[in-house]
């Protein structure tokens, strides 16, 4: 009797962790959308010379977009990893981690994550769930969301950094652990447009640009890919290559649970493939390269054929070159 009693008592806990975690996501976020807005709209109508202000406010965002965004330190503060928001995400979600190797907290890793998805809230619990561990990799954010007013700061405070290579040298230099997620957005054009939407795939797009920073400063590398992490969202993704070459990625409007920006509610896997060991060359050739390459590009493969296994699934990897 008091083992099902036991038993009822922790199912109700996770049933209420549960939804109480999506209730407080849903009104956080419409929360700061709401105060967001409310707060332009005052400072609109409360001066009077409107045209002055808006005039001082584009004055303030060429003034932002022009900040020099190379390596600063970031600020990583680490309750910021696994922050209560982030706790009651995961309560929320149907979110695991599955380590084929376990990682350590005193070595120097190049982490490398597959695919990027709409938008990374997969990979923001990955990184909490590493700070758990006492794992603070910076991560890389793509030049463009390092300008904008308010995404900088909170990329900052997350512990991240420019992905330019000023700012990986000198992360690289300090012994930084670092996160890396190579596809950027151009994979949804892949992942969220398939001929057939029943297909299980994980499409990514082939990158040499981590590879070759690992060989320059010898940092080990570990795939992770993530399933499920391309359903969170889909999108209205307009591929402009103009836009692109200005902006770094496509414009795209996400649309989640509810057609809003929710995340839908699937089950997402972060599998961490076996750590591939590389030995510091900084005078590395292009074949250097191609055979690094391919042992990264199996190591994803490897990762991927254990969650199949684990769970009698037949995803398959498709890597993109042409992109």
């Amino acid at each position: 009797m008091e083992l099902i009693n036991k038993e009822i008592i922790e199912r109700t806990k996770k049933f209420f962790l549960k939804h109480l975690g999506r209730f407080i996501l849903y009104i956080s976020i419409v929360w700061f959308e709401f105060t967001g807005a409310m707060l332009l709209f005052m400072l609109f109508l409360c001066f009077k010379f409107q045209y002055a202000l808006l005039v001082l406010i584009a004055i303030m965002l060429v003034y932002r977009i022009r900040l020099p965004i190379e390596y600063n330190g970031a600020l990583n503060i680490k309750w910021m990893r696994n922050n209560i928001w982030l706790r009651f995400v995961k309560n929320a979600e149907n979110w695991e981690t599955i380590s084929m190797e376990k990682l350590d907290g005193s070595e120097m890793y190049m982490i490398v994550g597959y695919p990027h998805g709409m938008l990374p809230v997969s990979w923001l619990l990955f990184l909490s769930d590493l700070a758990k561990q006492n794992i603070f990799p910076r991560s890389l954010a793509a030049d463009i969301i390092m300008r904008v007013p308010g995404c900088r700061e909170i990329m900052l405070l997350l512990g991240g950094v420019n992905a330019s290579w000023k700012s990986i040298k000198k992360a690289c230099e300090q012994g930084k652990s670092l996160f890396v997620l190579p596809g950027s957005i151009s994979e949804m054009k892949y992942n969220d447009n398939k001929l057939n939407k029943s297909e299980k795939s994980v499409c990514v797009i082939k990158r040499k640009g981590f590879i070759k920073a690992a060989l320059q400063y010898g940092y080990t590398l570990v795939p992770v890919v993530g399933v499920g992490v391309t359903d969170l969202y889909s999108a209205l993704l307009i591929p402009s290559e103009w836009f692109k070459k200005i902006f770094g990625i496509y414009p795209f409007v996400p649309f989640g649970e509810y057609e809003v920006c929710f995340p839908r509610t699937v089950p997402v896997h972060n599998i961490i493939g076996k750590h591939i060991q590389v030995e510091k060359n900084p005078l590395y050739t292009e074949d250097d390269v191609a055979e690094l390459s391919g042992k990264f590009y199996n190591g994803l493969q490897e990762a991927l054929d254990h969650y199949n296994c684990m769970y009698s699934d037949n995803y398959t990897l498709k890597i993109i070159t042409d992109a």
